[in-house]
C-alpha cells in the first residue's frame, strides 16, 4: 500500500499543478484534498472518482499504475500516439526500451535494492516502452496492409 500511497502523494504534489487547483477540480475544500493526499493520513483517502478526476486533470497514471502493481494487472492504453511511419516508431521503440534499462539500472545503482519511488518510475518507463512497441506494432501493420516500402532493398 505504500506505493500507492506514495503515487497518491506524487500526483497531488507533484504533478506540476498546485493543490488548490487540483481541489477545484476534483470540488473538495483545498484543505480536504491535502489531507487526502496527504501519506500518512489514515482517516482521509481520494475515493476512486477522486483519484480518476485527479489524474485526469493532471494527466499522469501514477495511482493507476501503482493499482495495477498492488493487484497485480497492468493495463493496455487504448489510445496510441499519433500514427507514424515504421522507422520512426522503430526508433521510438529503441529509445524507450532503452530507458527502461537505464531506469532499471539507476534504480539498484546505490543499495542493489527498488524501493516504492524507484519502482514507479520503472513502471512508468515499463509503460511507456509497451505503449512505444504498440505503436511499432500498428505501424508494421499498416506498412504491411498498404505494402509500403520501408526501404528500397533494389537500390545500390
Amino acid at each position: 500500500m505504500d506505493n500507492l500511497k506514495s503515487a497518491i502523494f506524487k500526483t497531488g504534489h507533484h504533478s506540476g499543478f498546485k493543490a488548490k487547483v487540483l481541489a477545484e477540480a476534483i470540488q473538495i475544500p483545498h484543505q480536504q484534498f491535502l489531507n487526502k493526499v496527504c501519506m500518512t493520513n489514515q482517516e482521509s483517502a481520494l475515493s476512486v472518482f477522486q483519484a480518476v478526476d485527479v489524474q485526469l486533470a493532471t494527466n499522469t497514471r501514477h495511482i493507476h499504475h501503482a493499482m495495477g502493481v498492488l493487484l497485480d494487472e497492468q493495463s493496455i492504453p487504448t489510445r496510441l500516439a499519433e500514427p507514424v511511419d515504421l522507422m520512426s516508431a522503430v526508433l521510438r521503440a529503441t529509445t524507450d526500451h532503452g530507458g527502461i534499462i537505464s531506469e532499471v539500472q539507476a534504480s539498484i545503482e546505490d543499495d542493489g535494492m527498488v524501493d516504492m519511488q524507484e519502482l514507479q518510475a520503472c513502471i512508468a518507463a515499463i509503460s511507456l516502452g509497451i505503449k512505444s512497441l504498440m505503436v511499432l506494432q500498428a505501424a508494421v501493420t499498416e506498412a504491411a496492409k498498404n505494402r509500403t516500402v520501408v526501404i528500397d532493398v533494389q537500390a545500390g
